[in-house]
């Protein structure tokens, strides 16, 4: 009986748990850009998926295309974009989202010592072409 008389209590304590825990963790979280349109070495790339964590940062998945994953994130210190590549298995994808170990997530830079493709970065708005690891050009708009 008592159950039927505190389960608004309950589901309001459930409620703020779960909140709380998803605004400590805020930074870990992407959600699925679902406007994004992906072109990929000049052909539509239908199974390429773009999320966008809280912080505005972009993360480009391209594994199906046997690529890996992208950063494309903004340094306001240094006023410029920046692409790179992350560590994949950092990453955990979830229907919609997709949570990450380390807030912000570290990456490796294209056109550095480590990865010395040159990303030749365009950044506009709502767009970002970039050339990947594979040397294919990518272009993404939402």
């Amino acid at each position: 009986m008592r159950w039927r008389e505190n389960w608004k209590i309950i589901a309001i304590i459930v409620t703020l748990l779960f909140t709380a825990a998803f605004f400590l963790t805020m930074g870990h979280w992407w959600r699925k850009v679902w406007s994004a349109k992906i072109v990929y070495g000049g052909q539509p790339a239908s199974t390429a998926r773009v999320y966008r964590c809280f912080d505005g940062n972009l993360l480009i998945d391209l594994r199906a295309y046997g690529e890996s994953l992208y950063i494309l994130s903004y340094d306001e210190k240094v006023d410029r974009w920046f692409v790179g590549e992350p560590n994949m298995p950092n990453f955990h994808f979830l229907p919609g989202f997709v949570l990450t170990e380390n807030a912000p997530e570290p990456f490796v830079e294209m056109g550095g010592p480590k990865n010395e493709v040159d990303p030749s970065l365009v950044v506009q708005s709502n767009s970002v072409e970039f050339t990947s690891s594979a040397r294919v050009r990518v272009k993404v708009t939402w």
